[in-house]
């Protein structure tokens, strides 16, 4: 059995400005998130030859105009793969031309750039160009259309049967060498070949917007129409023709959420097809959204923090719980970033937060005293209850990246509008894809003045998701800017912390929180049987209210108090009182958090430090911590001594005298019960 790729959609496409009704079919080998296949996992080779191919497939594919909306695309890695595409046309006998449309993932090192294809069928004649065609190395990936030649049907026939067959390249197994199986489109071939081309609606998208952006207008292009659900919405007309590039096209109705917009232009009397899809108008700026933190593993790193490194090393997220759908998509969990007038906290612990590889979604536990900061993650979220979600537009802003007490970058300094340490989460050569993930305006980070944690300056984030699915995220990578720290260093043992501003549609006025709060005290140290007082200090004006919570659920006995007491319901604490511990602190109008991570473990004297303090000259203090039980102190004129000599059930601090006798040593025993 050949593999099948099924059809995605058809298009017949006419106008009363079209000179030759032009049918345009594309054939992709995922719709939506469904494998478009007539065979359940691996397809056997209609010649008899091993091939290894990926049902679990790739997030990474292309962005070519008019593609249809998916998720995935098909890869091979091994052996030497057919497959069979079968576009379902509207022309009997017509001479279609084969375009070919693929993306090669940066995360796959090794893709294959000497891969060629041969397209051969029974059903019509292929052009010399489909023997050997290079369309699927890696240097003909992208968002583009590659032409790989034509077919012309019998007559009679509209649904060929194409079989591709690969026949050069290395594919010898090995998972990174891959050939990636996308997009397929098939044009019929009219008096109206490439007048006019395709156009991409950009943003912003916004409701009760009354014009779209569109760019790739041709030269000389006399009329851009705009679309909603395929109904004409706007033009806009000129006689002496466009000039080539972007164009504002006036609507005759408000945009409203969600709705799908496309764009079609025309010239000499063509029309460009019409798009299979197109992007989703947002509600405004700011939806809510979800933040982790993209890192770099590395055991080279060696600090100190805030010290530039490069962007090797092994990438994850910090605050993340999952994947959304498999490889590369959006990370579950996170910080949620709800919309408000008040600068938020945002803090990442590698003691108490999950680390998650963002490819296999395996959990990973950096050790390494350093780790690098590679990005600010944000996924776009979906509402619990209803299921739906915004594509924005975001306009978020980021100040003071902190590293414990030390500053990562708070921005001051730099030029207003220059692009620092965070970059535009439109990057063409990181993952996710910027052609289909995002709006292609507003994309952008820049300095501004606009409003500030401390200081006169942050970093101001811009973009717009194409549409709503579940997968989308950003990715505002934190090295490669003009200026800035360069995937800075972060110590792993001290947490991270950043400020950050999401205004609500309508809002520009920005607060601050009444005050300064502490980090969280005595939060060290947790053995069964202690009786612990955490607790913050604020200092400032305010009538500032509590509430504590326990691993994501509120405390109830204590709402009101800048301390909260954990004694085990009054047995001392056990290992069931172990999670992280966080406090929501309001001054009526903004709110302050802070968290810590207690882990009850066993008291073990052998980890007990001892500190010794002299009193005067014949009187030594010892002290210990923690002291949760009684110890025998022990002690013995040798290191390597007996320690038979027992001082029974002292508790720190212990005073010991010391004079003109030989040196001591000391140390803990816990009591035999």
């Amino acid at each position: 059995m050949i593999k099948t790729l099924s059809v995605a959609v058809a298009l017949a496409l006419g106008s009363s400005l079209t000179v030759d009704a032009q049918d345009v079919v594309y054939v992709t080998t995922y719709d939506g998130s469904a494998q478009n296949t007539s065979c359940i996992d691996f397809c056997n080779n209609p010649l008899g030859l091993e091939q290894s191919f990926s049902g679990f497939g790739s997030t990474d594919i292309s962005a070519a105009p008019g593609v249809p909306s998916r998720t995935k695309c098909v890869y091979y890695y091994g052996g030497t793969p057919n497959w069979n595409v079968i576009p379902q046309l509207n022309v009997p006998g017509a001479v279609y031309r084969i375009d070919v449309a693929h993306n090669t993932s940066p995360a796959i090192t090794s893709c294959t750039a000497e891969a060629t294809v041969t397209a051969y069928s029974e059903d019509g004649t292929v052009s010399a160009s489909c023997t050997n065609s290079p369309v699927f190395q890696r240097a003909y990936s992208g968002p583009v259309w590659n032409t790989m030649g034509y077919i012309t049907n019998n007559p009679g026939i509209t649904a060929p049967t194409i079989t591709m067959y690969y026949t050069g390249g290395d594919l010898t197994g090995v998972s990174t060498l891959r050939l990636y199986v996308d997009a397929f489109k098939f044009t019929e071939i009219s008096s109206c070949e490439g007048v006019a081309g395709d156009v991409v609606v950009t943003g912003p998208l916004v409701a009760d917007q009354t014009f779209v952006n569109v760019i790739g207008i041709t030269e000389g292009a006399t009329n851009v129409t705009i679309y909603v659900s395929d109904a004409e919405i706007g033009q806009t007309n000129y006689a002496a023709g466009f000039a080539a590039g972007s164009l504002t096209v006036p609507v005759n109705m408000p945009l409203y959420k969600d709705a799908e917009i496309k764009a079609r232009q025309s010239k000499d009397g063509c029309t460009s097809p019409m798009p299979s899809s197109g992007p989703l108008v947002g509600g405004g700026a700011n939806p809510p959204l979800r933040i982790s933190l993209g890192l770099l593993q590395n055991d080279a790193l060696t600090g100190p923090a805030g010290a530039n490194a490069t962007a090797s090393g092994t990438l994850y997220w910090l605050k993340a719980s999952g994947l959304v759908s498999g490889s590369g998509t959006a990370p579950l969990g996170g910080a949620t970033l709800t919309p408000g007038e008040c600068w938020q906290t945002v803090t990442f612990s590698w003691q108490g937060d999950t680390g998650l590889n963002w490819i296999n979604g395996l959990a990973v536990e950096d050790a390494n005293p350093y780790a690098a900061l590679e990005s600010l993650v944000f996924a776009i979220d979906v509402d619990e209850w209803t299921q739906t979600a915004d594509s924005g537009p975001y306009d978020i802003y980021v100040d003071e990246i902190k590293n414990g007490d030390t500053v990562i970058e708070n921005f001051e300094g730099y030029a207003a509008g220059s692009e620092v340490t965070l970059r535009a989460p439109n990057v063409p050569t990181q993952y996710p894809n910027p052609l289909t993930t995002y709006v292609g305006a507003p994309n952008a980070t820049a300095i501004s003045q606009n409003y500030a944690y401390e200081g006169t300056n942050s970093s101001r984030i811009q973009w717009q998701f194409k549409d709503t699915q579940n997968v989308r995220w950003a990715r505002v990578v934190a090295g490669g800017a003009a200026a800035g720290r360069n995937y800075p260093q972060l110590d792993t043992s001290k947490p991270v912390t950043l400020k950050v501003l999401v205004l609500p549609v309508g809002e520009t006025t920005a607060r601050m929180f009444n005050g300064s709060v502490s980090e969280i005290t005595n939060a060290a140290h947790a053995y069964t049987g202690q009786t612990k007082t955490i607790g913050v200090t604020v200092t400032g004006s305010g009538n500032y209210t509590y509430q504590w919570s326990w691993s994501g659920g509120d405390l109830y006995n204590s709402t009101t108090e800048a301390s909260y007491t954990i004694d085990g319901f009054g047995a001392g604490m056990s290992a069931t009182d172990s999670g992280t511990y966080t406090v929501e602190i309001s001054d009526g109008i903004c709110t302050e958090v802070r968290s810590c991570v207690i882990n009850v473990v066993d008291a073990d004297p052998s980890q007990v430090v001892i500190t010794a303090t002299q009193l005067d000259a014949t009187h030594l203090q010892l002290s210990w911590e923690p002291d949760l039980f009684n110890f025998d102190l022990v002690w013995d004129t040798n290191v390597s001594g007996s320690y038979n000599n027992v001082i029974p059930n002292v508790t720190s601090p212990y005073t010991v005298t010391i004079g003109s006798e030989p040196t001591k040593f000391f140390r803990l025993r816990a009591q035999q019960p």
